[in-house]
């Protein structure tokens, strides 16, 4: 016996046997007759089959401990706490250079971008609000809880007629359980457009997310009048490029 054997004998470390020696595989990990991992044995799935098959019982019990759970409770907040505070305030930079535009214009520009910002963002009527409750700091901690308990946020930026209010543009933060394929479609199905959709997200063929279907209304909120049957598409980006729909999560695998 080599001293490398004696060693690793000593440590009570057994190199896995390779099958053509009589072994099982070529790395403990996927050894299948071992103590320790005979009975482990993992569905290989894709990302999208990982994430959605068990996407609601894993939301509901987060949110159960978020609610329940003083020291996860606490912890989640004291996030939201040091990430966003009080306010989310606009610091604007133009690449005035890219723009063929001087310094003077820059910092002009960025004066009068901060201050709409400003007004429009923590204004007494809450504009940035598509329900005039919240202000935009509001929302940008409502949307991070939303992303660490459930895993993912969505915003919708609408574009709300408010008779003579100075701004138009506002926001929706959307419950992640509205996401979701109408009428109960399968994952994966082919669209008549050509598109595939998974987990209420639309895919142009090349993978590229196109559109998102929301519900009108939760799907277990009672006294909807229907609309919890009832879903919306919503292209992610307009006929002029701008941004629809912000969807924030973390993606773990291609």
């Amino acid at each position: 016996m080599g001293w490398f054997q004696k060693l690793t004998g000593a440590l009570g470390i057994m190199p896995a046997q390779n099958a053509l020696m009589g072994g099982t595989t070529s790395f403990d990990a996927g050894s299948w007759n071992t103590r320790e991992l005979e009975g482990w044995w993992p569905s290989l799935l894709s990302a999208d089959d990982e994430a959605l098959d068990a996407r609601d019982t894993l939301v509901a019990r987060a949110r159960d401990l978020y609610r329940n759970h003083p020291v996860i409770h606490g912890a989640v907040n004291k996030i939201a706490d040091a990430v966003i505070g009080s306010r989310v305030m606009l610091d604007a930079k133009p690449t005035h250079d890219l723009l063929g535009r001087d310094i003077d214009w820059a910092l002009e520009w960025s004066l009068t971008a901060e201050a709409e910002f400003k007004v429009w963002a923590y204004g007494p009527g809450h504009e940035c609000d598509v329900a005039r409750e919240a202000s935009f700091g509001q929302i940008m901690r409502t949307a991070l809880i939303t992303r660490i308990v459930d895993g993912e946020t969505i915003l919708v930026i609408r574009n709300k007629s408010r008779g003579p209010r100075r701004y138009t543009t506002c926001i929706e933060l959307i419950d992640t359980d509205r996401l979701s394929n109408p009428n109960g479609a399968a994952d994966n199905m082919k669209l008549p457009n050509g598109n595939t959709i998974y987990g209420g997200i639309e895919y142009a063929p090349d993978g590229e997310p196109v559109a998102y279907h929301i519900r009108v209304k939760h799907p277990m909120q009672i006294n909807t009048q229907g609309d919890s049957f009832r879903w919306v598409r919503i292209a992610r980006f307009s006929t002029t490029g701008k941004p629809q729909v912000v969807h924030s999560f973390r993606k773990h695998r291609a």
